[in-house]
């Protein structure tokens, strides 16, 4: 997999909260994308509802998106699984990532056995694994991660909210262990970093009451811009494709059944502008 690094980067956002609360249909997504202003975002794999939608039409058609990159589910199914059902899943997200033009997709380790990884890449998949949150029980360190980096041979999604609470834990300052995610990712062969998840986390009175925050009601903000800094100064003044997967949808109610098409429309309106605010946001704060 060839890695991208820009000099100004795709900032966008994570569909997954779009497809959740209002709408799965790639038209409605389209319309999202463009009334925000997107150059980048992250479709979502692994959910029957969301699949389907995504097998049918291009999202990237008559869209300037510079990144588009695909977060998937679950594959611990692989170390049962014969071997000609794991190649059906395998050639199903290959099409979809093919379909969709996805250059990197975001893999949770504690959820991919090395078999899935292997029959994945085999595939075409254009695998990336993820730092892990302060929740689970493997692949939060550096040293834990590259471990299942070097095994595969596969880049890093660098999750800096993930990286900032598992660094409080540590009690080490979070953007050192970026900067360390960040350094380890291009040595000794290593492929670097396919694209970051940012986000921040609300806090109240020492106690966490979301680690999916936008970055414009993030209690943590100052901390995520800094690593975010970071990054760029490792990748000399250069930034991998940013995804930001704040909840933007904060005050919708999920969906119980589908929305008429006028409701989607006001909640697109509204995601919309939440979504612009957030990526102006980002881009100013580095300075572009």
């Amino acid at each position: 997999m060839k890695i991208e690094t820009f000099e100004v980067p795709p900032v966008g956002h994570s569909l997954g909260w779009f497809n959740w609360k209002v709408s799965p249909n790639l038209r409605d997504m389209t319309s999202l994308i463009r009334s925000a202003g997107l150059d980048a975002c992250e479709l979502t794999c692994g959910i029957p509802e969301r699949d389907a939608a995504l097998e049918h039409g291009e999202l990237g058609a008559n869209l300037s998106l510079r990144k588009i990159s695909m977060h998937l589910g679950d594959f611990r199914s692989f170390e049962t699984l014969l071997s000609d059902e794991r190649e059906v899943t395998s050639q199903f997200v290959a099409r979809l990532s093919n379909r969709h033009s996805v250059s990197s997709t975001a893999l949770h380790p504690d959820l991919a056995p090395d078999v899935a990884i292997r029959e994945l890449k085999a595939a075409g998949v254009p695998v990336a694994i993820e730092n892990m949150d302060r929740l689970k029980g493997t692949s939060r360190t550096v040293a834990e991660v590259m471990v299942v980096i070097d095994r595969n041979t596969v880049p890093l999604v660098l999750d800096l909210q993930h990286a900032f609470e598992n660094a409080v834990d540590a009690g080490i300052a979070p953007h050192e262990l970026v900067r360390d995610f960040a350094t380890e990712a291009t040595q000794h062969n290593r492929i670097g970093i396919a694209h970051l998840h940012v986000s921040g986390e609300v806090s109240e009175t020492g106690t966490q009451r979301s680690n999916h925050a936008s970055l414009g009601v993030s209690t943590n903000r100052d901390e995520i811009f800094r690593s975010l800094k970071i990054v760029r100064d490792v990748y000399d003044g250069r930034l991998p494709a940013i995804i930001l997967e704040g909840d933007y949808s904060v005050g919708l109610p999920a969906r119980a059944e589908p929305l008429r098409q006028e409701q989607i429309d006001e909640a697109t309106s509204t995601i919309a502008e939440r979504m612009r605010r957030e990526r102006e946001l980002v881009l100013n704060e580095l300075g572009y």
